[in-house]
């Protein structure tokens, strides 16, 4: 489906920022509903494990079903690689909706564990052409100049989506909670599939007139000089196309490649994805004052706004310091949260007395963890097109 404005076009060499805001804003749709999937955990386990759910779960099958998803993530991020190149940017973005929702419509309503299994599987596709695709159209719709910004707001986005299910997630019946989850993918394809494809893919399939008119919905001001530079850079890039071998054998794609392997090792050495999945689980377990439903609730604001903060600090003071100390951070407060844990659950040291101690540790975490996550989304969004 082609995207429907039409507006008069400006002989202004000064483009408007707006047009290419809204896109990622429509797209982001998406972020939303992958961070949702990320920490259903949190506020689902505890009413799955618990005596009234219809299906009996053990503990140990829980941590099956939490685990599964990145299967499917496994399995769909080479096939988003392809499909980038095949469907293009936009509909890759929209291909997101599909599992997504299946995967809510068979958690809603699964009657056994195999298909709490099933849909969590299934679930991990959406993943894998989330971070393909969208970090592609982001990276290749927007403009140098605000293009560093946005891509660091797709941790934000994903936050923002965290914070969602773990408001309304414990409230409700499993049932109900995916009902209301599943309205982000159809809000996505609704809303998103009015937007333009990336010129850069345009120019690619040598969709001359479909890319202008698309460059020139994002921009609202003369492009033919911008057009033709990007043109001329795609062509050269098709021309010079290169190998997964090029991966390991030219130097600067080699550490490119090390760098980001290596930034996303440390997001998951964080320990980020036990901390979301787990976030009730824990709070429950250190019994703290406040119920685990609102200290999961104020955990993953903490987190939403340290994302925010940890976008703009990077900007600011450059991205390698901030994750060098981000990750000292982190190492810090993890060892003196690891030491509180020892004392209470392996010692029997009493610590009735300091019970708001867990929530002090999460509140910690929570900065520098997200800020790697940053740090991670923003790399990736800027590797995602090839500069111009």
């Amino acid at each position: 489906m082609r995207f429907i404005f039409s507006w008069k076009v400006s002989s202004s060499n000064k483009s408007k920022k707006w047009p290419q805001i809204l896109a990622v804003l429509l797209a982001s749709f998406s972020s939303i509903a992958v961070g949702i999937h990320f920490a259903w955990p949190s506020p689902s386990m505890p009413i799955i494990l618990s005596d009234d759910f219809p299906v009996n779960v053990t503990s140990e099958e829980s941590s099956y079903i939490i685990a599964i998803r990145p299967l499917g993530n496994m399995l769909a991020a080479p096939l988003a690689g392809y499909l980038v190149d095949i469907i293009g940017r936009k509909y890759t973005v929209l291909m997101i909706a599909l599992p997504t929702f299946i995967s809510w419509m068979t958690l809603g309503f699964a009657n056994s564990v195999l298909e709490f299994y099933i849909g969590r599987f299934i679930s991990g596709f959406g993943d894998g052409f989330y971070f393909i695709g969208y970090s592609m159209y982001v990276g290749e719709v927007t403009e140098p100049s605000i293009r560093g910004v946005v891509c660091g707001n797709i941790a934000v986005q994903l936050m923002f989506g965290m914070l969602l299910i773990s408001c309304y997630g414990p409230y409700v019946s499993i049932r109900d909670g995916a009902i209301i989850s599943s309205m982000f993918p159809i809000l996505l394809v609704v809303c998103f599939i009015w937007m333009p494809e990336s010129p850069y893919y345009l120019i690619m399939k040598h969709k001359l007139d479909e890319a202008k008119k698309a460059l020139y919905f994002l921009r609202r001001c003369n492009v033919d000089e911008e057009f033709q530079m990007l043109q001329g850079h795609i062509e050269k890039q098709v021309s010079d196309r290169g190998s997964y071998r090029d991966l390991f054998t030219i130097p600067s794609n080699r550490r490119a490649l090390f760098i980001l392997i290596g930034i996303r090792a440390f997001q998951q050495l964080t320990g980020i994805a036990g901390l979301t999945m787990y976030t009730q689980t824990i709070f429950t377990q250190a019994e703290i004052n406040l119920s685990p439903a609102t200290a999961s609730i104020i955990y993953f604001t903490t987190l939403l706004v340290a994302t925010a903060g940890g976008s703009v600090f990077s900007d600011k003071y450059g991205r390698r310091p901030t994750l060098i100390l981000s990750s000292i951070l982190t190492g810090i407060v993890h060892n003196i949260g690891g030491i509180y844990f020892l004392l209470q659950e392996v010692i029997g040291v009493d610590t009735s007395s300091i019970k708001w101690f867990p929530m002090v540790i999460a509140q910690m975490v929570g900065p520098p963890v997200t800020h790697q996550c940053t740090i991670g989304y923003l790399l990736a969004g800027l590797m995602s097109v090839r500069q111009y």
